[in-house]
């Protein structure tokens, strides 16, 4: 087990707090299972982390990271990273469960 330094944007400190976001995705793996980290004023672990492209969370995943559609989460990771994972539709990112 590991102590992690992640971020978050604001707009995730609700979601995380009332437990809609379950989850965080990331571009190289940063957890394990069983990590823990400190984010909006409590504690969190990771419980999973699994490989998922970003077409796929947006499918299946949009309101566990905190969206209300998918249009809004492939909004948002286009926003963060302007060069990234959304030109290659197999490249993969990390989706870990956290509680």
């Amino acid at each position: 087990m590991s102590r992690l330094n992640l971020k978050f944007n604001g707009r995730f400190r609700e979601p995380m707090l009332d437990g809609t976001k379950p989850c965080t995705l990331r571009r190289g793996v940063k957890a394990q299972v069983g990590d823990v980290f400190p984010a909006w004023e409590r504690e969190w672990q990771v419980t999973r982390v699994d490989a998922a492209t970003p077409a796929f969370v947006a499918k299946h995943y949009f309101r566990e990271e905190g969206f209300e559609t998918p249009a809004d989460f492939l909004s948002f990771w286009r926003k963060i990273y302007p060069r990234g994972s959304l030109k290659t539709p197999h490249t993969h990112i990390w989706f870990a469960r956290i509680a």
